[in-house]
């Protein structure tokens, strides 16, 4: 719990020497090990530096894969045990490290999760876990109301809050919200309970539930999109759906699942109402001569050769001011 809590605030050091003490401590437990190989750092100060990471975390999953053993608790042994969501920015091609990863649970006794039976209409199910709705909303939200669901069921997967936000949000009527709870099982078992035919994944990889709820393999078919922009590497997600504008030529190669590729963007984003205040530059410490350029991202997607070209860009104008969000 210290060393997640310590993930939490972005310190990768206490985090990774908070879960290397509970590795010395409980030797015979691989997922302890795990838990500590999946600590990736937020930010690297070169490309050989991402290298030496990835290729020591690709050994202890095999070595790992080589010895594991059953889980007797899903509840107390998945939370946090998802792939660290930095892995994506490191420019590298994540197929074969998500499915090591993936093989590891393999052998978790997912049949304990059938799904029942269905006897109506198709039944599609649109999985949207915790804290993920705002991105959700916006950029699928205009899709969802759109959608001509004459021939099929439509439920959105989402816990009690997250289906509250996401109702306020949405326009369409007659969308179904399956609720499920925060310990895995239960939720689990509330999906095999609701039959579906087909689950969207929003997201895969973004918190354990969403990471692990595909694997119990509750829908015959199982397909996700760009919520998180690289395969998920497990063997029961059929389908990535994505866009000719966003992949490259070689692109397939890169995913376990069938790559589908629409022409358009997958999205539907709706115009924000402009504010009314117009803050000054001076309101940001910013000179009226200062040429401004912001990158709006999250520190983990500064790769080194993005920040070598920033530096290049700085270099050449000396009147640059950066600007990035923390």
């Amino acid at each position: 719990q210290l060393g997640h809590a310590y993930l939490e605030q972005e310190d990768d050091r206490l985090a990774l020497d908070a879960m290397r003490q509970v590795v010395r401590c409980r030797p015979f437990d691989w997922t302890s090990t795990l838990r500590a190989a999946r600590v990736c750092p937020l930010l690297y100060e070169s490309a050989e530096e991402i290298a030496v990471y990835r290729s020591g975390f690709e050994t202890t999953l095999r070595d790992l894969l080589a010895d594991r053993r059953p889980i007797a608790d899903l509840d107390a042994t998945l939370p946090g045990l998802e792939p660290s969501f930095h892995l994506p920015f490191h420019g590298i091609d994540d197929r074969p490290i998500k499915e090591l990863y993936s093989q590891l649970f393999e052998e978790v006794r997912w049949e304990q999760f059938r799904r029942r039976p269905n006897t109506g209409l198709p039944h599609v199910g649109i999985v949207v876990t915790d804290s993920h709705e705002p991105v959700f909303i916006r950029s699928m939200g205009g899709i969802i109301d759109r959608l001509d669901r004459r021939e099929y069921r439509l439920s959105i997967v989402a816990s009690a809050k997250g289906a509250a936000k996401i109702r306020r949000e949405l326009h369409a009527d007659a969308i179904d919200f399956v609720i499920i709870p925060e310990r895995f099982t239960a939720a689990t078992r509330v999906m095999a309970e609701s039959a579906f035919d087909l689950l969207f994944y929003w997201e895969i990889g973004t918190d354990f539930l969403n990471y692990f709820l595909p694997m119990a393999r509750l829908a015959p078919v199982q397909t996700v999109s760009w919520g998180v922009p690289i395969t998920t590497g497990h063997r029961f997600v059929h389908d990535y759906l994505t866009s000719d504008l966003w992949e490259i030529p070689s692109a397939d190669s890169h995913y376990t699942e069938r790559l589908v590729r629409f022409q358009r963007l997958l999205s539907y984003q709706l115009r924000r109402p402009a504010s009314s205040t117009h803050p000054m530059r001076n309101e940001f410490g910013l000179a009226p001569s200062d040429h401004v350029y912001v990158c709006a991202q999250n520190l983990g997607k500064f790769h080194p050769a993005f920040v070598q070209a920033l530096a290049e860009v700085m270099e050449c104008d000396p009147h640059a001011r950066l600007v990035v969000t923390s």
